[in-house]
């Protein structure tokens, strides 16, 4: 069989096995609903797919959370830039088939890339099929499903590993293209702490070759990096200006690194226990360590052959695989997370969240090792005695896994899963070290045979939580409540969502199988209006999730609440709700929805405090969903003429004005704050008396007009997020827009009738879409010499 052949025919296996995998979403009208998914990605990804199928062009700005925010500040969605794979399909099938190209591109790169590092010769051609095999579907590609974003991310690795290689060997200019177009994906595709790792490991990979390199080489890598970045450009020069315009900035988290990272014993349960085990994300009690939270990948799985193939690999080739030992040993002490050496050096640094996701790294060091056991088993190289001592290894594995969890009586049911999952797995690596002590001309197949299983049998695991595609129409109680009470239009009034973000399982559903949880729970967080889930209600939110905090945000949490008695924090200012009231009229929310009841770590329930009802009226209580909705009737106008104008330096003191509204006289209904300096009064001719009005004449998401009169010198303030990129004309001449009240936008009137346009025009976006396209241009010319015959005179 020739070589374009058995690619092909691997290419194919490698599709059968991703289709059969990921069939419920593709043809089967399943629909992923877990967690990120069902608040994040799914609501704006519907925004998106709408604003598409009626404008024909992607939206840049998201009216739906945060008081309105960039899209690309919504950083969830970024798994549809820049190819918007499946845009328009069904959120089902669309998930469906941006997992399955990016598996094939993980597979297809993995098996290419180890192809290319040994002779076209069977023992290497199979072993490099297991290891494309195995990166496609270990515990990792499926178990991040639930964060699209990582699986994104770490699909490009060994094809740019594959692309270094060729420029090792070979430097062309072609090459180099295909390098900085692949490298520019995965840095596009929204998690740079992945990025980052990977250029970590490109690096050490490309100089551990620099001896034998030509001159060329390594301006090839450089200019590929640099045109990669460029590539990148049009998310992250976006991303920049947002963490550059937020109160904390520099600040990527408000929360400590070590959230959702895992222990030495969780590291053990899930590398070879699932699916046998069942340690995951979505059974907190089975695990051991318990570290803080879940580990946010709900399973490491590479399971007991790919281990026994690993240890083979080092008695007679360690110092071959002794980098790939070395990869594995530095991810795993970085996803320890808190409990590892540098977890307080990362706490202080606070800006790695979530290190168990660089477990990739450790997973993709264990397949190398393996393939190159694949390649010392089959080539000769490994003794039967090195497998025969892994038969003895697991044989006592086994034996004494069945006897601790025979005949040890303090185990915990936790334990009782561990100590099964290591019987299960023992067998399998007893298996594997069987068929390879019976060696025949069959093995290799027989022995990729039980790798795919056990794969697709975790996988399989990992995407039972699915749905029927009409999850996402159920309407939402709340929703409802809110629009058959709110006379208000849906562009008009706000809700704000003061849920806790880790949100307890309400006791209605506490009785609920292990089967049917997870859906009912999300469904559940849907019908209560979660943050962003408003955006299928058609409701705007004045808060809302994105992964790098907004002034709007990072107020709520750190300046608001502490200070509401909705909170047991302690605040210098004392506790008022006042401050609450105040910004919630400020951005024309009308409604404000809590838990009735949170509940500890120990189990009990304790009320949550009712809001002031001086200014909160509630509602409605509803002890199923364990929510209490609130209205507020005075609040701001979404557009409004006001002239009490008080005039602050900075942003910061306009939030702490707010924040101290007990003790001074601010009433947004009638006082706004402006951020800047006051200008010099001018002198006009008089103007005919009229009354202050507002009214929005057009509203198109980017472009609103708005008819208003002023009576005196005032401030013609809109209720949505303020930005830069955000300009506006007045009777046709450009204007300054001002920060208004630490988070909305305004501009000034002089006395008499105005028509004002603000238009978004973001320059972030658009440097970003310039370089983006100027990389991509040059990438394709460089693609492109591959296919010009040039003179060879020049």
């Amino acid at each position: 069989m020739n070589q374009r052949r058995a690619i092909a025919l691997v290419v194919i296996f490698y599709c059968a096995v991703s289709i059969g995998l990921l069939s419920p979403l593709l043809f089967f009208g399943k629909t992923p609903f877990l967690a990120d998914i069902t608040y994040n990605n799914e609501p704006a990804a519907t925004f998106i797919s709408e604003f598409w199928q009626h404008n024909s062009k992607f939206p840049l700005w998201n009216p739906w959370v945060l008081n309105g925010v960039p899209q690309i500040a919504v950083t969830w969605p970024m798994v549809y830039f820049p190819s918007a794979i499946g845009l328009g399909l069904p959120f089902g099938v669309a998930t469906g088939l941006f997992i399955f190209i990016h598996l094939l591109l993980a597979g297809v790169g993995g098996f290419l890339w180890q192809l290319k590092s040994y002779r076209f010769e069977p023992v290497n051609f199979m072993a490099a099929v297991f290891f494309g095999l195995g990166y496609m579907l270990c515990g990792y590609m499926f178990g991040c499903s639930i964060n699209l974003l990582l699986m994104a991310s770490a699909a490009w690795i060994p094809a740019t590993l594959l692309m270094l290689d060729l420029i090792c060997s070979s430097p062309k200019w072609w090459q180099c293209g295909l390098l900085s177009v692949f490298m520019g994906l995965q840095f596009s595709a929204g998690r740079p702490e992945i990025s980052v790792g990977a250029c970590v490991l490109y690096l050490a990979y490309f100089i551990s070759d620099l001896g034998s390199l030509r001159l060329r080489a390594p301006f090839m890598v450089a200019a590929a990096f640099i045109i990669a970045v460029g590539f990148a450009s049009f998310g992250y020069i976006p991303l920049i200006e947002l963490v550059l315009n937020s109160p904390t900035a520099l600040q990527f988290s408000v929360l400590k690194s070590s959230f959702w990272s895992a222990g030495l014993v969780d590291w053990l349960t899930l590398l070879i226990t699932q699916p046998f085990g069942h340690i995951n994300m979505l059974s907190p009690v089975d695990l051991v360590t318990y570290p803080g939270s879940l580990p946010y990948i709900t399973s490491l799985f590479v399971g007991a052959p790919v281990l026994t193939l690993a240890a083979l690999s080092l008695p007679k080739n360690w110092k071959h695989s002794l980098p790939w030992l070395a990869l594995v040993f530095l991810s795993v002490i970085a996803a320890l997370g808190q409990f590892g050496p540098v977890g307080e050096l990362i706490d202080k640094q606070n800006v790695l969240r979530y290190p168990i996701k660089l477990a990739i790294f450790a997973l993709l060091g264990l397949l190398v090792m393996a393939a190159n056991g694949w390649r010392s088993v089959f080539s000769g190289v490994a003794k039967r005695s090195n497998v025969f001592s892994l038969v003895v290894f697991w044989t006592m594995i086994l034996l004494a896994s069945q006897v601790v969890n025979t005949n040890v009586q303090t185990l915990t049911p936790s334990h009782h899963v561990l100590m099964k999952g290591l019987m299960l797995s023992a067998l399998g690596g007893l298996i594997t070290a069987a068929i390879l002590l019976l060696k025949n001309r069959f093995t290799e197949i027989v022995l990729l045979a039980v790798v795919t299983a056990s794969f697709v049998l975790n996988d399989k695991t990992l995407l039972t939580p699915l749905a029927p595609a009409q999850f996402y129409r159920q309407t939402s109680t709340v929703s409802e409540l809110i629009k058959s009470h709110c006379q208000l239009g849906p562009q008009n009034f706000r809700v704000l969502s003061l849920v806790d973000n880790s949100l307890v399982v309400p006791k209605s559903l506490v009785n609920s199988s292990n089967n049917d949880l997870d859906e009912k729970f999300s469904g559940y967080c849907r019908q209560i209006l979660r943050p962003n889930t408003t955006i299928d209600a058609h409701i705007q939110s004045s808060n809302g999730i994105s992964i790098i905090p907004t002034w709007n945000s990072l107020f709520i949490d750190t300046g608001l609440l502490p200070r509401s008695s909705l909170t047991s924090v302690q605040h210098p200012l004392g506790k008022s709700d006042v401050p609450l009231y105040r910004y919630c009229q400020a951005t024309s929310t009308a409604y404000v929805e809590t838990m009735m009841e949170t509940q500890s770590d120990d189990g009990t329930w304790t009320p949550v405090p009712v809001l002031d009802k001086r200014y909160f009226e509630v509602l409605k209580e509803d002890p199923v969903l364990n929510i209490r909705l609130y209205t507020i009737v005075h609040i701001r106008p979404r557009v409004s003429v006001i002239q009490n104008l008080k005039f602050l330096p900075t942003r910061d003191a306009a939030l702490k004005f707010i924040n101290r509204s007990d003790t001074n006289e601010y009433d947004p209904t009638h006082d706004v704050i402006v951020v800047g300096t006051q200008p010099e009064p001018t002198t006009s001719a008089p103007a005919k008396i009229l009354s202050n009005y507002a009214e929005v004449e057009v509203d198109q998401n980017e472009y609103i007009k708005i008819n208003a009169n002023a009576g005196a010198p005032s401030a013609l303030v809109i209720t949505d997020g303020f930005y830069p990129g955000w300009e506006a004309f007045d009777n046709g001449k450009p204007t300054t827009v001002y920060l208004a009240d630490g988070v909305m936008r305004a501009v000034l009137l002089n006395p008499g009738e105005h028509r004002v346009v603000f238009r978004y025009r973001p320059v972030s976006w658009f440097v970003g879409l310039m370089l983006f396209f100027a990389s991509l241009t040059t990438a394709g010319f460089m693609i492109l010499s591959r296919f010009v015959k040039t003179n060879p005179s020049w």
